[in-house]
């Protein structure tokens, strides 16, 4: 209890550092430990130790702090008021929702954004109506929370006020009301969300076509199809991950093509094929783990994890690829999938693959075969390597006829590159 009340204490320091550590530690220490005193501190007299308590009281997440937050909404502060409604919208706890309803209210605009943000995320359908006034707030950005919190409850009470607000002066809230329309999955979205899509800030823009995907309309493969084989790589990537939420077999094809674009469209293309996870998808994400962008080749192989046991056989094949980044990639996809090796030859080709050359030898013999896939290896240093390390665990007898070809001359010896 001591080391709570200290914590509590350094609340009210002057330095914000300090009031974050402490901060912090509270809610680390949590319920029980922690919860009697933040409840007091409610009371404080400073305002940071107030604002500080109300905030940690939603982090540690415990019920018993629902009543004294619900007073705190009437806290003389405006901030400290602002604090208790997120925590309470933290808490998901329906006694809540009718003091949040009057907070919406408040006088004080950070009060009603919060309240707002609350009511979205506590699901209750009560709040539509009261939301659904909040929209005429003078304040552009509690509109913008309240947009936010429609979307977030998915009545189609609110679709007519959002599609009024595509045509808002705000860019602000245009993007807002696209990203709400997207999540109440009302068809009737589908066409105003199309012609956000032509929408003068690049933004909304965007996220009118993650909004397409969210929806879930297949009518939007036209558009989004369109928009990826375009040339604004941040647009070609909102429509590559809008598509893969379309689970429709028409997007394959065209996400397989733009893995040939550029870096930012191949690593989005990458990323949706990962999520769409059609079987189909192994064979080109294992060659885009060659892509000349190391951004892709990361996308890739995460993406290539996802689909686990289906796509083992195909990497067991590529940890053999003459390519060392596709070598490298698949290494890390089954790495990413926690694949185990059933065989000591598996084990060596993946550790070949991915570099780890201690491990390497001490399998001796069982990973020779794989190791000598890399004296044909484009790269100089891995020819080295490979033969250097075919000399510890082969004999040099053995494999001194390949040193020449594999050196190219440079006079320098297999085992001095790797130290042995």
């Amino acid at each position: 209890m001591k080391e709570v009340q200290q914590q509590i204490g350094k609340l009210a320091s002057t330095d914000r550092q300090v009031r974050m550590s402490a901060a912090h530690a509270l809610i680390k220490l949590g319920a029980p430990r922690a919860l009697e005193p933040l409840v007091r501190a409610l009371g404080d007299a400073d305002i940071h130790v107030r604002c500080y308590a109300a905030g940690i009281l939603g982090q540690i997440g415990d019920p018993l702090a629902v009543n004294p937050l619900i007073k705190a909404l009437a806290d003389e502060n405006a901030m400290v008021r602002m604090h208790a409604a997120y925590a309470l919208g933290q808490l998901s706890d329906r006694r809540t929702v009718e003091p949040l309803i009057r907070a919406v209210a408040d006088e004080a605009r950070g009060v009603r954004r919060k309240a707002a943000w609350a009511l979205g995320q506590l699901g209750d359908a009560s709040a539509v109506g009261p939301l659904m006034r909040l929209l005429e707030d003078a304040d552009s950005e509690v509109r913008q929370y309240t947009i936010d919190a429609l979307g977030e409850l998915g009545d189609a009470r609110a679709f007519e006020p959002l599609v009024r607000f595509l045509g808002d002066e705000d860019s602000g809230i245009r993007r807002a009301a696209v990203m709400a329309m997207g999540k109440l999955g009302d068809p009737r979205a589908f066409e105003p969300l199309v012609r956000a899509l032509e929408d003068e800030d690049w933004n909304v823009r965007d996220y009118a076509a993650y909004a397409l995907g969210e929806l879930g309309d297949a009518r939007a493969v036209g558009p989004l199809v369109e928009i990826l084989r375009g040339t604004d790589d941040e647009f070609c990537r909102a429509a590559a991950l809008a598509l893969a939420d379309l689970d429709d077999p028409r997007v394959f094809e065209p996400l397989v093509q733009a893995l040939e674009g550029n870096g930012f469209v191949a690593g989005a293309a990458a990323d949706a094929l990962g999520k769409l996870g059609d079987a189909r998808s192994v064979r080109p994400l294992i060659r885009a783990l060659g892509h000349d962008d190391g951004g892709v080749r990361i996308s890739a192989s995460v993406a290539l994890a996802k689909f686990g046991d289906n796509a083992v056989e195909s990497l067991l094949q590529a940890l053999l690829d003459k390519d060392g980044a596709i070598r490298s990639g698949a290494a890390s996809a089954l790495e990413q999938m926690s694949w185990q090796p059933s065989t000591p030859e598996e084990d060596a080709a993946c550790c070949v693959a991915a570099g780890k050359w201690e491990r390497v030898i001490a399998l001796g013999q069982a990973a020779a075969g794989a190791v000598t896939t890399l004296l044909e290896d484009p790269d100089l240093g891995t020819r080295l390597l490979a033969v250097g390390c075919l000399e510890i665990i082969g004999g040099s007898e053995r494999w001194s006829g390949w040193f020449d070809a594999a050196a190219g001359g440079d006079g320098e010896t297999g085992q001095n590159r790797m130290g042995a």
